[in-house]
């Protein structure tokens, strides 16, 4: 048995040798179809099979070519949005804990997401970005 896995674990060693092979988002991929696979085990979801079936497939043909370049920057942009998500969500997070301290509203001009204390009555305030002034009830 051992000396099958170890025949294996070269035969795998030489098939791979110029290969991109596994990054984040290949991972992602495949994480995500098996996922839906599991899910399309429900009636109502066994259109997740084909949509599965997909990623696994692009995420084989990823793990198994030689472009690198062109790899790198798929694998770039999902972590550049796979970052701005976690940004998001950890904004969010922040703003639902101090909602009692403090009021978030844009800026009308730019959009910037700013916040002023809760009751103090109206205030006015300048956007840092911008320079935009309003007026704005706490």
């Amino acid at each position: 048995m051992n000396q099958f896995l170890e025949n294996l674990r070269r035969k795998t060693a030489v098939l791979m040798q110029g290969r991109y092979g596994v990054d984040q988002f290949s991972a992602f991929l495949s994480k995500a179809a098996l996922v839906m696979m599991l899910l399309s085990i429900i009636d109502a979801l066994s259109f997740l099979y084909s949509f599965g079936l997909v990623f696994l497939l692009y995420s084989i043909f990823r793990m198994m070519s030689r472009k690198f370049d062109k790899r790198r920057a798929e694998n770039s942009a999902y972590l550049q949005l796979n970052y701005r998500f976690h940004v998001a969500i950890s904004e969010h997070k922040t703003r639902m804990q101090s909602r009692e301290d403090y009021k978030y509203f844009k800026c009308k001009k730019c959009g910037k997401l700013l916040r002023v204390p809760r009751g103090r009555g109206k205030l006015n305030v300048t956007c840092p970005q911008c320079g935009h002034k309003m007026v704005q009830k706490s």
